[in-house]
């Protein structure tokens, strides 16, 4: 499973491999930054929304 914080410094060498299935199974535990910050979770929606973006745009047909 990934952390958001670590996705952006691999994510470039997992869009160029031809070999890595293009396909993601992201966990969402909340859309609430109230709920995320009482679960003592690091990151923001905001984050997350970074992340989805990213993934978007470094695939052409992300599923």
């Amino acid at each position: 499973m990934l952390n958001p914080s670590h996705l952006p410094k691999i994510i470039g060498g997992v869009c160029e491999d031809e070999k890595i299935f293009k396909f993601f199974h992201i966990p969402v535990q909340s859309g609430s930054n109230k709920i995320l910050k009482d679960m003592n979770q690091q990151h923001p929606i905001n984050d997350f929304k970074k992340v989805i973006k990213n993934l978007g745009k470094n695939f052409l047909n992300p599923q």
